[in-house]
Order: structure tokens, then sequence, then C-alpha cells
């Protein structure tokens, strides 16, 4: 995830918050919270983000409860918790979810405006799925649901992917179908990010060829796709381009390269993993500009 002023997020065992700028790499320690007492986790979402009221990078990550008598949801079937830098440390979320909510899943494309993180996620209501989205205040360490218009018949049809809008000053969903080799999709977009109510379809882009999942977004009519053989590829109106970048098992990431001098360094140790990582030059995009890709 990322970047965050030029700091990114990395999940995995350890999680990693890494400045690609300095050569810096930090394992964040495990937390240890453990689920209520008769309970287990079978899922978990990680977010991440920067509270400039603390000059703070925080890391929040929800997870699902189950009991372990019955194999169903525990009331209140959410739990949270929040990763500080400063403190390099772990602490609960007083805040919880605005149930009811399911939690699609983290987005492809790193979404983070006005100091909030974000998920896809839907709520169920007699028997119909509307699309939501579930957002994380840094600040406030609050939660947040936002209603989304009916912008898909069906999630077995569609993918819908979260993406930053209005130079990260709101945000917007990509609708494509999920099955196909040319492939229209639809741009849609939040107007004003504090007013739920302020959804506009912003376009129609296609046919694309050959694009299985989104994995970026730079505005207007510029994607970044993975296809079906782990390819990333660039597409523009006018250009598809192969990148020449690979990834395994349905594992890659892309992310603007953003240049950073802010130390992961808060007065404790950090720890240096191998990572694979490749920067991208390419002029589709902007002569200075590159793609990290993870």
């Amino acid at each position: 995830m990322g970047p965050c002023n030029g700091i990114y997020f990395l999940e995995g065992n350890p999680n990693v918050l890494m400045n690609p700028s300095l050569g810096q790499f930090k394992a964040l320690p495990e937390s240890h919270f453990t689920s209520p007492h008769g309970t287990y986790s079978f899922t978990d979402y990680a977010g991440f983000g920067f509270d400039p009221t603390t000059n703070d990078y925080k890391v929040v990550v929800i997870k699902d409860l189950w009991l372990k008598e019955t194999d169903e949801r525990q009331l209140g079937y959410w739990t949270a918790e929040l990763y500080s830098l400063n403190s390099n440390s772990w602490g609960k979320v007083d805040s919880a979810l605005p149930l009811p909510i399911e939690v699609w899943g983290s987005s492809r494309v790193y979404t983070y405006s006005n100091n909030c993180c974000h998920w896809w996620g839907f709520v169920e209501d007699s028997g119909v799925s509307e699309d939501v989205v579930l957002a994380f205040d840094m600040v406030n360490e609050s939660f947040r649901k936002i209603k989304v218009p009916r912008i898909r018949d069906s999630s077995d049809e569609k993918f819908a992917t979260l993406a930053p809008f209005e130079e990260s000053a709101s945000i917007g969903v990509v609708v494509y179908p999920v099955r196909g080799t040319e492939k229209y999709f639809d741009v849609w977009v939040m107007r004003d990010y504090w007013n739920e109510g302020s959804w506009v379809k912003l376009c129609s882009v296609g046919p694309v060829p050959v694009i299985y999942k989104l994995v970026g977004f730079y505005g207007g009519n510029r994607f970044l796709w993975k296809d079906n053989n782990e390819r990333l590829v660039f597409y523009d109106s006018e250009n598809t381009r192969d990148l020449q970048v690979y990834g395994k098992y349905d594992s890659i990431r892309a992310a603007k390269y953003t240049e950073s001098l802010v130390s992961l360094h808060r007065g404790n140790e950090f720890s240096h993993k191998c990572l694979s990582c490749t920067s991208v030059p390419d002029p589709l995009l902007h002569d200075s500009e590159y793609l990290i890709s993870f």
C-alpha cells in the first residue's frame, strides 16, 4: 500500500514499512492481542495512512470474529487494532465498525483520501446485497460507512475496484466485467468526499483488450492492469504496453514511486528484509515518473 508521503506498507509475515528512497525497511512487531474467549479470526484487512496531528504513520487491521462452538459470526463481529510508528506498538481501536457490514477486501489500488483509508464492502438487506465503502479516519481513529449507488448488477459478473480521484481529494470506483478478453469499464467518482450523495458516473472506457484485474489508476484514462499471464500492462486511450514486469500467484501490486526523506527510525531498531521490488521508468506516464511493483 502507498505511497503515503513516500512511505509504503507491505502486508506479509512480518508486515513491513519501507522507504525506498532511503533504502529503509522496518518490520512491524507482532500484535499481542488475541481474539476474545471462545472466538477466532478467519480473515483480516489492513489499511495504512498518516496522522498529521501527531506526525505519525499508522496501520489499522480489522479482523472478523467467529464463535468456535458454532462457527457462527460473533455479535459485534469485527475487532480492530492500530499500529503506531511513533510508539512502535499496537493498540486496540475503541471505535466500533458501523454494523451491519461485510468487507470484500482491500483495494489493489491504494485509496487514501482526507486522512482516511478505505475498503470495498457490502450490506445484506432482505437477501439483497448493496455495495458500500468502509472508511477509517487515521486522525479520529474512527470508522465510517459510505453509501454507494447501484453501480453494478452482480458481484459475480463485475469487479469493483476503489481508486483515489481529484489528486486524492476524493474516492471513486472502477467497475468492469469479470469475464471476457475485451472489456468496457465504468468510472464513478464521489465529487464531494463528505457527501455520500455526490456520486456521479464520470465516464465509460473501452473496449480494453486482454485485461484481468485493475492494479493501478492514474486519473482520466490511464490504467495499470494485471493480465491472465501475471504481466503488468499499461493502458491509455492510445496505447497498450507490456511493462515487462511479472508476478506470481496473483501477488503483483503496483504503486507510483514518490521520493521521500521521511525516516522510519523512531529510536527503535528496524529490520532489513529481502523484498522483490522493481522500479520501472515509463515515458507513457511521464518522463520523471516511476512505478514500483512488488
